[in-house]
């Protein structure tokens, strides 16, 4: 696929960038994921709501669970992981003397990949969550009967 991704039309409404020209119809959410899986541990619970709680509405709905349920695990077990290294060296010699790396290095590193490309689809990167814009309407604009017309142009005068 050449070109940027295209963004949700929940983006673009929340940007103030949607264009009814350029608009296509879009599967909408039927409902937002809420409950954790019932085979999570609290670690992992604890994880998901963090994420629930902190998600812009209406961006994850239950079509979204197992890339969620994917990046929740990840991020477990990359934490799990870390835990594992700390205080330890990163690199150490074998029984022939060779150097080696930490195998939880390689682990982490995985997860971490994942993670970045996992969040960047939910919109949980810095990069990403630019491309957001949770802008209110002005006040003045309220009762203006031309601000409709002026947001189609851009705002252009």
């Amino acid at each position: 696929m050449r070109g940027r991704k295209k963004l949700p039309r929940v983006i673009k409404e929340a940007q103030g960038t949607l264009q009814k020209c350029r608009d296509h119809p879009e599967p909408q959410i039927k409902e937002e994921i809420k409950d954790a899986p019932e085979w999570f541990d609290d670690e992992h619970t604890a994880c998901w709501d963090y994420i629930i709680e902190h998600a812009p509405d209406g961006l994850l709905g239950t079509i979204d669970r197992d890339l969620l349920v994917a990046w929740v695990t990840c991020s477990v077990q990359y934490k799990e992981c870390a835990k594992a290294t700390m205080g330890k060296p990163l690199v150490f010699k074998d029984s022939q003397g060779n150097p080696k790396q930490h195998p939880y290095l390689n682990i982490m590193n995985k997860h971490a990949q994942t993670m970045v490309k996992l969040a960047g689809e939910m919109g949980f990167t810095p990069a990403s969550r630019g491309r957001i814009n949770m802008r209110e309407p002005d006040k003045k604009e309220e009762g203006n009967p031309f601000a409709q017309l002026l947001s189609i142009q851009g705002g252009k005068q």
